[in-house]
C-alpha cells in the first residue's frame, strides 16, 4: 500500500513538473516575440515615435491584463481539470467576453486616433485592428494552461511567432520601419494564434453566451479586475504621468528600462499562469501542500529576476545602444530602481498564487489595491520631481513596503483553508 501511495505521489509530481515546464517554456517564447518587436521599433525609429509606440502598448497591455482577470483567471480557478463538455462551454464563455471586451477598445481607439490626430495616430490605428484577436488569444492560452494543456499552448504561440516575424520582414520590406504597420505584424501573429487555439479547444468565441459567463463568475472576475487596474494599472499610470509631467524622450526611457525588465515580468506572469490552476489543485487536496508550493514560486521567481536583471546593470554602452538605439542613454538609467520593484513582485508571485488556488478574492483584492494605490502615489510623486528615475524608485518603495503584508495574508486564508477543510 505504502509503495502504491508513493508511486502515485512521483507520477503526481512528474505530471506537474512537465506542465510547469511546458507553461515556462511557453511564456518564454511569448517574451521573447514581443521583446524583438520592442528591440525592433526601438533601434528603427525615433525617440519620439517610440514613445508613441509606448503608449499605445501600455493601453494595450492595460486591456489584454483586464481581459486575464475579468475572464482567464477565473476560468484558470473554477475549471482546472482536464477537456470536457462544461470546460468547452465555459471558454466558448470566456473567449465570447474577450471578443467582445476587443471590439469594444478597438472603438475606442480608432475613435481617439482620428478624433486626435497626433504621433501616436498610426499606432492606435494599427492596434484597434488586431486587439480583438490578441484578447481572444491570451485567453486561448489560459485554457489551455488550466486544463494541463501548457504544451499545446506553446505550440500556439509557436504559431504566433513564426507569423509575426514573416509579417514584419514583409512590413519592413514593404513600408519600411513605421510603428502603425509594426503593430499590426505583431498583431497578425495574435490573430493566428486564435484561429490555432480555436481549433485546438474545437471551441469558437460566441459573444452572445460572454454575459452569462460574466454573471456566473463575476464574483471572481470583478475583484480579479479591480485588484488588477489597481495594481498594474499603477504602473501603467505612471507611465502615462512621466510622459505628461516629463514629456515622451523620458516616457520613452522609462518604456526602455520596463522593456529590458521585461521578460522577467512576463516569465512572472507565464509562472502564474501555469501554477494557479496547480494551487487549486492542492488547495482542493491538502491546503497545507501551498505554503511548499509558495515559497517554490517565490524562489524561483526572485532568482530569475535577480540573474536577468544583473546583466543590464553591467552590460557595455555598446551593447545597450546596439538594443534600444539612442534611447539606451536614458533607459539605463532607470534599470536598478525597476529590478528592485520587479524583484518586489516576483517574491510576492508565491503568496498570491495560494491565495489565488485558494480562491480569496477578498485578501487578494485588498492586498493589490493597497498596493496600488501606494504605487500610483509614489510613482506619481517621484515622475513629477525626478521625471522617469523618480518614478521607478517610487514603484520600488511601494512593492518592497508591501511584501510582508502578502506574506502574513496567504498564511491567514492558509490556516482558515485548512481548518475548513479538517
Amino acid at each position: 500500500m505504502g509503495s502504491t501511495r508513493s508511486s502515485w505521489r512521483d507520477r503526481l509530481r512528474q505530471a506537474r513538473t512537465r506542465r510547469v515546464a511546458w507553461g515556462i517554456a511557453d511564456q518564454g517564447l511569448f517574451t521573447l516575440t514581443n521583446f524583438v518587436m520592442t528591440v525592433v521599433v526601438a533601434r528603427l525609429v525615433s525617440s519620439r515615435a517610440f514613445g508613441a509606440y509606448a503608449l499605445v502598448i501600455s493601453i494595450s497591455v492595460m486591456l489584454q491584463g483586464g481581459t486575464q482577470s475579468l475572464v482567464a483567471e477565473p476560468l484558470a480557478v473554477r475549471f482546472s481539470r482536464p477537456d470536457g463538455r462544461e470546460v468547452r462551454a465555459a471558454v466558448r464563455g470566456a473567449t465570447g467576453l474577450a471578443l467582445a471586451i476587443g471590439v469594444v477598445g478597438s472603438v475606442g481607439m480608432t475613435a481617439w486616433g482620428l478624433g486626435f490626430p497626433s504621433t501616436a495616430t498610426g499606432a492606435l490605428l494599427g492596434m484597434s485592428l488586431v486587439l480583438p484577436a490578441v484578447l481572444v488569444q491570451n485567453v486561448f492560452r489560459y485554457s489551455l494552461v488550466a486544463q494541463g494543456r501548457a504544451r499545446e499552448a506553446f505550440l500556439n504561440d509557436v504559431a504566433w511567432a513564426v507569423t509575426q516575424a514573416i509579417a514584419t520582414v514583409v512590413v519592413l520590406l514593404v513600408v519600411g520601419p513605421r510603428v502603425g504597420p509594426l503593430v499590426v505584424a505583431w498583431g497578425i501573429g495574435g490573430l493566428v494564434g486564435a484561429i490555432v487555439g480555436a481549433w485546438q479547444v474545437r471551441v469558437v468565441p460566441a459573444p452572445t453566451a460572454g454575459l452569462a459567463w460574466f454573471r456566473s463568475h463575476r464574483d471572481l472576475g470583478l475583484p480579479y479586475l479591480g485588484e488588477y487596474l489597481a495594481t498594474n494599472g499603477s504602473g501603467q499610470a505612471t507611465m502615462w504621468i512621466v510622459g505628461l509631467a516629463a514629456g515622451l524622450s523620458e516616457l520613452a526611457w522609462f518604456r526602455g528600462g520596463w522593456t529590458l525588465l521585461g521578460p522577467v515580468m512576463v516569465l512572472t506572469a507565464g509562472l502564474r499562469m501555469v501554477l494557479v490552476p496547480e494551487a487549486a489543485r492542492v488547495a482542493g487536496r491538502r491546503p497545507a501542500g501551498l505554503e511548499r508550493l509558495a515559497r517554490m514560486a517565490s524562489a524561483g521567481a526572485g532568482l530569475a529576476t535577480l540573474a536577468w536583471g544583473a546583466i543590464f546593470l553591467v552590460v557595455p554602452d555598446a551593447v545597450g545602444v546596439q538594443l534600444l538605439g539612442a534611447t539606451w542613454a536614458g533607459a539605463s538609467l532607470v534599470v536598478a530602481p525597476l529590478l528592485v520593484q520587479r524583484l518586489g513582485l516576483s517574491l510576492a508571485l508565491g503568496p498570491f498564487v495560494g491565495l489565488r488556488g485558494l480562491a480569496d478574492a477578498r485578501r487578494t483584492m485588498v492586498t493589490r489595491t493597497g498596493v496600488g494605490v501606494l504605487s500610483l502615489a509614489l510613482g506619481a510623486i517621484g515622475a513629477v520631481v525626478g521625471g522617469a528615475v523618480g518614478a521607478a524608485t517610487g514603484l520600488a518603495v511601494a512593492q518592497v513596503l508591501a511584501l510582508p503584508a502578502w506574506w502574513h495574508l496567504f498564511r491567514v486564508s492558509r490556516r482558515e483553508a485548512a481548518v475548513a477543510v479538517g
